[in-house]
């Protein structure tokens, strides 16, 4: 299988690429520049497209390709210095899966993968976790893009006789994480005691190589034509429990105090208002307490019994391996 990978040289990327050569697949990476090839096996085929939504290069590299697995995308991005980042989330998540989209129909690509997001249908859940089948409510400019691309591609390729798969996955983690979980993995370091202990929230994660087993039988098994799917490590956490088996991974018995939330409601209001008064963002805000406490949980059933798909490394193994791949 021929396969081109957008978004090679990112997180899940790097750890995707050699899987597929491992597995005997002809792997193509687009990249933006020349730089982002660092770090990719040796030897792997890479074309230089430059912006996908502008790309002139599109056509070549998508030449016999079987598949298209669409990694790349513009995430979270903390400290924003984008002058109108709706705009910049639309140009890179939406409009560049247009053009590769219709490219890949012109060229007569098989399948895409596409790598969207559970943020693609809301923030939070209650007492049920997210099914397939649940109403779409996303709330930032992330997750909306993120669901206009799967609304836009779902249109060209059925026009186009393309099957698409659709994967939505929560919070990725492993070696070179970066964002909150690498602060966690930082605090744990230290030994820093965070006010955790009365967390009792639950939360879906995946870790990365379980997520790329995942896309490679996306990419190949004849049931997950035209599907979505939500995809997760299967066992949901509180934070307090991530932040003890992150100390776990290092040998380490970290002190977790429990704060009650109440509490840390006022202390993230109250970071809110001083952001405001002092023009900067504070290590506390509603924001942060929300995603500390809150939960955020998806039933990955569908995959398991669709494709019989089972993630290969459990919550514990992919801590370890984040561990010691962040030192």
């Amino acid at each position: 299988m021929k396969v081109l990978v957008t978004g090679a040289s990112g997180f899940v990327g790097r750890r995707l690429v050699p899987r597929l050569l491992l597995e005997g697949h002809e792997a193509v990476c687009a990249l933006r520049s020349a730089k982002g090839g660092k770090g990719l096996p040796e030897g792997v085929k890479t074309v230089i497209t430059g912006e996908l939504e502008a790309s002139a290069d599109l056509p070549g590299a998508l030449a016999g390709v079987d598949t298209v697995i669409h990694l790349a995308g513009r995430a979270h991005v903390m400290h924003d210095k984008a002058q109108n980042p709706a705009t910049e989330y639309y140009r890179v998540n939406v409009e560049a899966s247009r053009v590769l989209g219709e490219r890949a129909v012109e060229a007569g690509v098989k399948r895409i993968v596409f790598a969207s997001s559970v943020k693609a249908m809301g923030e939070r859940t209650l007492e049920i976790p997210y099914t397939e089948t649940s109403v779409c409510a996303p709330e930032d400019d992330y997750g909306k893009t993120k669901l206009e691309a799967e609304n836009v591609l779902k249109g060209i390729c059925a026009r186009g006789g393309v099957e698409l798969v659709i994967l939505r996955f929560p919070l990725v983690y492993g070696p070179g994480v970066k964002g909150n979980m690498a602060a966690l993995v930082k605090a744990a370091r230290k030994g820093i005691p965070l006010p955790l202990g009365a967390a009792t929230n639950l939360r879906s994660l995946i870790f990365v190589d379980n997520l790329v087993d995942a896309i490679i039988a996306c990419s190949k098994n004849p049931s997950a034509a035209s599907g979505i799917f939500l995809v997760s490590d299967g066992e949901d956490i509180s934070t307090s429990r991530l932040y003890r088996l992150i100390g776990e991974a290092m040998d380490k018995r970290l002190r977790i105090p429990a704060v009650p939330l109440g509490l840390m409601k006022t202390l993230g209001q109250a970071g809110d208002m001083a952001g405001a008064l002092m023009g900067r963002k504070m290590p506390i805000t509603s924001g942060a307490v929300e995603k500390l406490f809150g939960s955020l949980r998806v039933d990955s059933s569908k995959i398991r019994v669709a494709l019989g798909w089972t993630p290969p490394y459990s919550v514990e193994e992919g801590m370890r391996a984040m561990v010691e791949g962040s030192r």
